[in-house]
């Protein structure tokens, strides 16, 4: 008996520790706090959905209608007020992501932080996600080095979000896609 009770004590503190190694900003269950934007206005839309969950019950799900051959979407997971996290202890974000098929000639991803005015978004290095993207309709993990996120106006000491840009193949006639994101965390 003494045995098993070492045993859980020793488990609980590695889920403890562990839990520490990584921050959860969305899951779809308990971290669902937050909000977000689609681009262009009254043509897309982001919305947390229970159609595709990746994880837990819900996921976000960006409806976007192209414009100009441009369309995007951002989450924030402060709702943009309060002070943002400090991500300077982190390594790698890490998602889960599908896409609706239908071709496109770049997806990225950017890190948003308060501004030194404490008012609008500044915003980190583009990182092209597309090349990682390997099936359409299925979920894939990504991980990217926060290396390549840090940098330009973004404040890591202050990260509350992150926006997605979506562009439209030249030669792809479809003018509306899907994209499904779920377990957005930060690992160490």
């Amino acid at each position: 008996m003494r045995f098993v009770l070492i045993f859980f004590v020793l488990c609980m503190m590695s889920l403890a520790i562990q839990a520490q190694d990584s921050l959860v900003v969305f899951d779809g269950s308990g971290k669902t706090e937050g909000k977000g934007f689609a681009l262009p206005r009254g043509l897309s839309k982001l919305e947390e959905s229970y159609k595709r969950p990746h994880t837990n019950k819900k996921h976000l799900e960006f409806e976007g209608v192209f414009s100009r051959g441009w369309a995007g979407f951002g989450w924030n997971w402060k709702g943009w007020e309060g002070k943002g996290t400090n991500l300077s202890a982190y390594k790698n974000m890490v998602f889960h992501i599908a896409v609706s098929p239908f071709k496109i000639s770049d997806m990225n991803i950017q890190l948003t932080s308060k501004n030194k005015n404490g008012q609008q978004d500044d915003m980190g290095p583009k990182v092209s996600i597309l090349p990682a993207i390997t099936k359409t309709g299925k979920y894939i993990k990504i991980i990217i080095p926060l290396k390549k996120l840090f940098g330009d106006n973004l404040d890591k000491s202050a990260v509350w979000g992150f926006n997605v840009g979506v562009y439209r193949n030249k030669t792809s006639k479809a003018s509306d896609f899907r994209v499904f994101i779920d377990q957005i965390e930060f690992a160490q």
